[in-house]
């Protein structure tokens, strides 16, 4: 596919094209990449409306584009023209309709509150009467009585009455994001959590068996596995998968 002709193809027939030309069918991509079979069809035939968020999706995009060989970087911006054309065409009538009505309330009322503002400034400078403190009084309401004196508070030692809980062995997980990557974790058989890091963010987790864990960029985070670091092996924007222990 010449450089000409990859500029006019979206993204998802791009990816598609190429996957197609080297004779790669989805369940190899799906098994290889981790990513769903349903996500990668959406993903080919452009369905914004079925995918994640936008930084998952560019995760998902790398991820395909470095299995069939295709250019990450033109898919991807390719998928950030089409997603900005779909944000377009999917703003309701009637959103932009109110969004006009509001625009032309405040068009209308500018003029009275500038017009408001002039004329409580002028009352406020011609408002210029000396106060005199003569005869000022305490009002009573603000008279307040000392109290006398008080017994000190009681301190009382809670731990002496907490019973010491039995040791478990919890395993812990301590992620520190050092780029831009989305997670999704699985804790023991609990429903997956998904996650998406800046640079500095940190997560600590703690599990009763395992960890299962899909990051979408191989060198965006470091891992502690009961405080021992994980070795992650990868490339940067790569998808892959930690399994702990």
């Amino acid at each position: 596919m010449t450089s000409d002709k990859k500029h006019t193809v979206s993204f998802g027939r791009y990816l598609k094209s190429v996957r197609i030309e080297k004779g790669i069918d989805l369940t190899s991509i799906a098994e290889e990449t981790k990513i769903s079979h349903s996500i990668l069809v959406n993903l080919e035939n452009e369905h914004h409306e079925h995918l994640p968020s936008p930084l998952f999706v560019k995760g998902f995009i790398r991820g395909y584009a470095d299995v069939v060989g295709a250019d990450a970087s033109l898919a991807e911006k390719s998928y950030e023209d089409s997603l900005e054309k779909y944000k377009e065409a999917t703003i309701p009538a009637s959103e932009l309709s109110k969004r006009k009505t509001v625009f032309r309330y405040y068009v209308t009322a500018l003029p009275f509150v500038l017009v408001g503002i002039m004329i409580f400034s002028i009352w406020l400078l011609s408002d210029t009467r000396p106060v005199s403190n003569e005869g000022a009084k305490t009002p009573p309401s603000e008279i307040i009585n000392s109290p006398g004196p008080t017994e000190p508070p009681v301190s009382h030692d809670l731990q002496a009455d907490k019973t010491p809980l039995p040791e478990t062995d919890i395993l812990t997980l301590a992620v520190s994001a050092v780029d831009k990557t989305w997670l999704k974790i699985i804790i023991d058989d609990q429903s997956p959590k998904e996650y998406q890091l800046e640079p500095g963010d940190h997560l600590e987790l703690e599990a009763e068996s395992k960890f299962n864990i899909l990051a979408g960029n191989a060198s965006g985070v470091k891992l502690l596995f009961n405080n021992k670091p994980v070795s992650i092996s990868g490339n940067r924007g790569q998808v892959v998968t930690v399994k702990l222990p």
